[in-house]
């Protein structure tokens, strides 16, 4: 089933960090044939949060005392500035290890349906809570290099970690920029991050089950040890290789691609390494050095190390229909005689949808059984306000098969407890083969009926929710049995 993804961060490490596992927990790592496009991980499980809008995230250091904000540009000067970058400025030759860095909030990025129906909207933050520099601030021989440019945010809703050694250059009418510079090896970086989801209204998260994909694409990095202008020497084996570490807050499996060049313990663990080189472009070589787990907690947390090198850490959400639950019919009594009219009632929940999610149609679909007389049926719809909105709801018929379908101009309005009545529906004639109950002497005949919710998504996906039955109870002498 073709799925839009919606990528929520962007992470490109250029640094290095070590931390024993955290784990007591077994772990495993399943393989499959396409890691980052599978649709066996993309499939829709569970309740789902919806990511519509990334662009607008704020980056905040909040350690001042050795970091700044500063633009940043990855080419030569003249360039359009990119973005902003968290700058590395501490000259204390002593100074490795540095708690509660920087932020980047996001507000209002996208919504959940809680159990009640209330849609609630949720902000997320990225923070920076650790960073651990193998070795101190050093100049490199040149006195233009002043620290390391450790973060970068871009303004289309990224967010990059940088350890390279940075230079400041102008551009434009005196803007200070941040230059980098893949020339020179940079220090291991250690860094310690956490994700949290949250709503935006300050409520509790209230989703007890979730899922969040994250990819972490390209680890093929070894660490690079000779810190000069020179060639470096690498080493897989070495603390600092590129390395991607789930702490807690994930799903207990992880995927990685059959053939993956990744070291890991396929029994119980949660540490991916790089082994082997395989380049930064091409998909089929980046997708062997990528490892994908699911977030099911408001709070993940992971720790990434690595030397002179990036990965593309993502944060994805399924964008289509949200899950619903069936509809719910019933009737107006349960024993008729054969002339009294039957009203039917079905009501549907249904999910809040946006721009990227909303269906390509809704419809409310009724075989009534062959017992019943529709000929002269007639038909209500009201919405979550108990409005009358039946002019936006156009019916079909053919034999018994009743169709209502939405034809309003934006099927995301359509959303809320919906009602649909049913009227002027009579007892036809009754064939052998129903069920009889005898109440209070008499015989009545059973006649069952269900409706079903037919919604088609955005990507042409089709939703079938069949009701709960009924049943009418319809006085036998009263009709004719045939």
């Amino acid at each position: 089933m073709k799925k839009i993804l919606k990528r929520l961060f962007v992470f490109l490490f250029l640094f290095v960090g070590v931390m024993g596992s955290v784990f007591a927990a077994t772990y495993k790592v399943e393989t499959v044939t396409k890691v980052r496009k599978s649709p066996i991980l993309d499939k829709k499980t569970y309740p789902q949060i919806f990511i519509t809008d990334v662009s607008h995230g704020k980056l905040e250091v909040i350690d001042k005392t050795h970091f700044k904000q500063k633009k940043w540009t990855d080419n030569t000067p003249g360039t359009s500035t990119l973005g902003d970058a968290v700058v590395f400025t501490e000259k204390d030759p002593t100074a490795t290890d540095f708690t509660n860095v920087a932020k980047v909030t996001y507000d209002k990025i996208g919504y959940y349906t809680d159990a009640s129906g209330e849609v609630k909207k949720v902000d997320a933050v990225i923070n920076i809570d650790s960073l651990h520099f193998e070795k101190p601030s050093v100049s490199y021989g040149n006195t233009d290099y002043a620290g390391h440019a450790v973060a970068r945010y871009y303004d289309l809703g990224y967010f990059d970690m940088w350890s390279t050694p940075y230079k400041n250059v102008t551009i434009g009418s005196n803007k200070e920029v941040v230059q980098a510079y893949n020339t020179i090896a940079a220090p291991g970086v250690k860094a310690q991050l956490s994700f949290t989801i949250k709503n935006d209204d300050g409520t509790d998260f209230s989703l007890s089950k979730f899922q969040v994909k994250w990819i972490f694409a390209d680890l093929d990095q070894p660490q690079h040890l000779k810190h000069t202008t020179s060639t470096d020497t690498d080493d897989f084996s070495g603390t600092y290789a590129e390395t991607i570490q789930f702490d807690n807050g994930f799903n207990n499996t992880f995927y990685v691609q059959n053939g993956t060049l990744l070291s890991y313990n396929k029994n119980g663990d949660n540490k991916f390494k790089a082994s082997k080189q395989t380049g930064d472009t091409g998909q089929p070589s980046m997708d062997l050095s990528t490892v994908v787990g699911f977030q099911t907690s408001p709070v993940a947390k992971f720790t990434w190390w690595g030397s002179k090198c990036g990965t593309g850490m993502i944060a994805e959400t399924t964008v289509d229909y949200p899950a619903i639950d069936p509809p719910v019919k019933s009737v107006d009594k349960e024993y008729y005689t054969k002339d009294e009219n039957i009203e039917f009632t079905v009501k549907q929940l249904f999910p809040h949808t946006e721009a990227s999610n909303k269906p390509k149609s809704i419809a409310m679909y009724d075989e009534f059984d062959k017992a019943l007389d529709i000929s002269k049926i007639s038909y209500k719809v009201y919405d979550k306000s108990d409005k009358d909105v039946t002019s936006d709801w156009k019916i079909s018929k053919d034999g018994n098969k009743v169709t209502l379908t939405y034809s309003g101009s934006d099927t995301s309005k359509v959303e809320g407890n919906y009602t649909f009545k049913f009227n002027n529906i009579t007892v036809g004639n009754i064939t052998e083969g129903y069920k009889t109950v005898v109440k209070d002497g008499s015989v009545y005949i059973e006649v069952p009926n269900k409706a079903r919710t037919l919604i088609t998504e955005h990507d042409g996906t089709k939703i079938d929710m069949p009701s709960n039955e009924v049943v009418v109870k319809v006085l036998s002498s009263a009709i004719k049995l045939e």
